[in-house]
């Protein structure tokens, strides 16, 4: 891992991910990965101001492209704290998936990523390639985001400490705790950034 690097997240109204579903909202941002083992590394609240987030217009986004919502999503939704339903509600700033993609093609124009992450590629990665290929504009995307250079943080976390079913992919330490909200997707990015900084500053001290 090295220099910049891209990271995505959804949230999403399904996970059908055969038959599609509305998206709530994408968080990403570009981060270097050189900083990591330097002496000015990622603080919570720096990667949390720098984070893009853009929020869906979800009713748009189903009459235009036919998704619906999950009813066993909604229900989850549901039992999900304040700070995380806040998402669904439908606010004027809301965009249209192409307004989304314009701004997320013209950020990776921008910042020019050697390597892009997800949490799990079985999701996010096919939730953003259905997105450009419901508008027609698959090659804008995969220009600059190769498909080869795709990695999955969860797997590289399991690696790292030899897939012991003790250690959780997911881990919170205690520095993070009071600043972390659930399925925030500004926040689910910057702790994933965290996690690899983590381990990789752990190993080179090593």
């Amino acid at each position: 891992m090295y220099g910049k690097n891209f990271i995505i997240d959804f949230e999403t109204l399904g996970t059908d991910i055969v038959n599609g579903f509305p998206v709530v909202d994408c968080s990403y941002m570009t981060f270097d990965a050189d900083r990591f083992t330097s002496d000015n590394p990622y603080t919570y609240e720096e990667l949390l101001d720098s984070m893009q987030k853009i929020k869906f217009d979800v009713e748009d986004y189903c009459t235009r492209f036919g998704y619906k919502p999950s009813k066993s999503t909604l229900q989850w939704w549901s039992t999900q704290p304040p700070e995380a339903r806040k998402q669904l509600k439908p606010l004027p700033s809301d965009l249209t998936v192409e307004e989304f993609a314009d701004k997320l093609v013209g950020y990776l124009q921008n910042n020019k990523p050697n390597f892009w992450w997800s949490r799990g590629n079985t999701f996010d990665p096919l939730v953003i390639y259905r997105i450009f290929d419901d508008i027609n504009r698959t090659d804008e995307f995969a220009k600059l985001c190769k498909f080869w250079a795709l990695r999955d943080i969860r797997t590289y976390i399991d690696a790292k400490f030899d897939f012991n079913p003790k250690i959780n992919n997911g881990f919170v330490v205690d520095e993070w705790k009071d600043k972390f909200v659930k399925h925030d997707s500004r926040h689910d990015v910057t702790v994933d950034i965290l996690r690899l900084q983590l381990i990789i500053r752990t190993n080179n001290e090593d």
